[in-house]
């Protein structure tokens, strides 16, 4: 099962632009990347994390990918303790290779904040005419943190005590506060 972001139905678009996303869909227009990220930025490097809903012991490691460019965003930012916040252990050690998993993402993108919308041109996909913030972005794969220390979603006063404590909501949580200024979005595992 594939992730998918923002999803045109319906309800959100004319009987024209439904015309025209399905002959996108049959093949019959084309859609065109002009701007693609460099090489080096798209390169894919291993990492583990502790899923949740696993114990976190050292056997329960499951391989994942980052793209350098997603590492670069962390770095950019000053992001520190990646284990300890995201859970992404970028060792090459044990790790269980899981069919039909997807990890737990945060999307982040960054833009200036004085950026202005692009409007010239139509959509490959619907034929409206653009808007969009140009920026750069990138998804970090994250599991349970090797810090134990979190604040629990549900009532910020209770810290977990264990590894095994940190769900999902307490994940996020503990991401969260380090993009205040950017936009950030986060995906369940599947």
């Amino acid at each position: 099962m594939a992730r998918r972001g923002r999803r045109l139905t319906r309800k959100t678009m004319t009987a024209v632009e439904i015309d025209f996303y399905a002959q996108y869909l049959k093949g019959e227009r084309k859609h065109e990347v002009t701007r693609k990220a460099p090489g080096p930025y798209r390169e894919l490097t291993g990492a583990r994390i502790v899923p949740f809903g696993l114990s976190p012991s050292g056997a329960n490691f499951t391989r994942v990918g980052i793209t350098r460019g997603a590492l670069g965003i962390l770095e950019l930012l000053g992001t520190a303790n990646i284990d300890g916040i995201y859970g992404l252990d970028l060792t090459a050690g044990a790790a269980k290779d899981v069919a039909n998993f997807y990890p737990a993402v945060a999307r982040i993108t960054l833009r200036d904040p004085g950026t202005v919308p692009i409007t010239t041109g139509t959509s490959a996909f619907t034929g409206r005419p653009r808007n969009y913030k140009p920026g750069r972005s990138g998804s970090i794969p994250f599991g349970r943190g090797s810090v134990a220390a979190q604040p629990d979603a549900a009532d910020p006063t209770v810290v977990q005590a264990t590894i095994a404590d940190i769900d999902y909501m307490d994940a996020a949580g503990a991401i969260k506060p380090t993009f205040r200024r950017y936009s950030i979005g986060f995906f369940n595992q599947l």
